[in-house]
């Protein structure tokens, strides 16, 4: 776990590319930033290695607390 929480791990092959788009890289030398099409939510792409956490190049990450069901209700809450 990262210092803003916990985050969730997954590789391109879980990722619906048509979803999401890249915001930013310049501004961020870690990780790619990018955002889902539909509802502003934040998705990281780890560009290189970290000391602060286990992120690992290559993979994508998201907070569980953005990940909402259809209906719209979130998977988990914030404690």
């Amino acid at each position: 776990m990262g210092e803003r929480g916990p985050y969730i791990e997954f590789d391109e092959e879980h990722l619906c590319a048509e979803v999401w788009q890249e915001v930013t890289r310049a501004s961020h030398f870690y990780y790619a930033e990018l955002r889902s099409r539909l509802s502003d939510v934040k998705c990281y792409f780890q560009l290189v290695p970290v000391e602060y956490a286990d992120y690992r190049v290559g993979m994508f990450y998201i907070s569980p607390f953005d990940i909402c069901l259809e209906s719209g209700d979130r998977v988990i809450d914030p404690l």
